[in-house]
């Protein structure tokens, strides 16, 4: 078996085994308790004003909207004193890359991970990362992260947010990808898509609660809560309550 086989068969592997245990490993994320404080506050705000917008046009004209999102990716990490490359481009220049993509956008917004037709998975997937690759969001070369996180906001029920900490090692078992972004992200959207399909009566239980604010932010924190679980193996999985 190659390389890529390889991959493509611990990604299937991993998927099987969020879908067997998916309301516990939410489960195990909202009772860890990591992520609270800012994080928490400027993403709800964020995801309250982009349900409360008529359309994206509308939340695109709103630049409450694009300081709330300023400061909630600031609070998940992307903006970092000091040398390196987590430092968030200009407020300006972010919400412009948002309005030249308005239309592209648009469309996107109103697709769900949760009812993609599995023929329309792939070229979903090419779409979004069309415009994802077309935003100034960060300094950094790398785009998925950066961009992942800023789109999410915007098209919350199609795009989770994605990180190396959580998202790459689940799939990847690393923090940083040795294979193009752009099959990466196709490689990652399609698995999350069938995971959405797989657990979509699950999703919609969870939606509403703490952090499970749109059916891919309930899939990003099923990864994120096998991840926690996967460091501490020995504990066991409790069942959902």
């Amino acid at each position: 078996m190659g390389s890529s086989e390889k991959v493509t068969a611990r990604i299937a592997t991993r998927v099987e085994e969020l879908v067997a245990d998916f309301d516990s490993y939410v489960t195990v994320f909202t009772q860890s308790g990591r992520f609270t404080g800012p994080c928490w506050y400027f993403h709800e705000k964020t995801i309250q004003a982009r349900n409360d917008a008529p359309s994206i046009e509308a939340l695109f004209a709103d630049h409450t909207f694009f300081e709330y999102l300023y400061a909630t990716l600031t609070s998940w990490g992307l903006h970092r004193m000091g040398p390196g490359n987590a430092k968030l481009r200009d407020i300006e220049e972010i919400k412009e890359s948002f309005n030249l993509q308005l239309q592209a956008i648009s469309d996107l917004s109103k697709l769900s991970l949760l009812t993609l037709p599995r023929e329309n998975i792939r070229k979903t997937a090419e779409k979004v990362w069309r415009v994802l690759t077309s935003l100034r969001v960060s300094i950094a070369e790398a785009q998925i992260v950066a961009n992942s996180k800023a789109l999410h906001h915007v098209i919350p029920c199609l795009l989770p947010p994605i990180d190396r900490e959580y998202t790459f090692n689940f799939f990847y078992d690393r923090k940083s990808l040795s294979i193009p972004e752009e099959r990466a992200f196709i490689e990652m959207f399609t698995a999350m898509a069938e995971i959405a399909r797989r657990n979509a009566e699950a999703i919609h239980r969870f939606q509403g609660s703490p952090w499970n604010t749109s059916e891919s932010k309930v899939i990003d924190n099923a990864v994120v809560g096998f991840m926690i679980h996967k460091a501490t193996p020995n504990t066991p999985l409790e069942p959902p309550r």
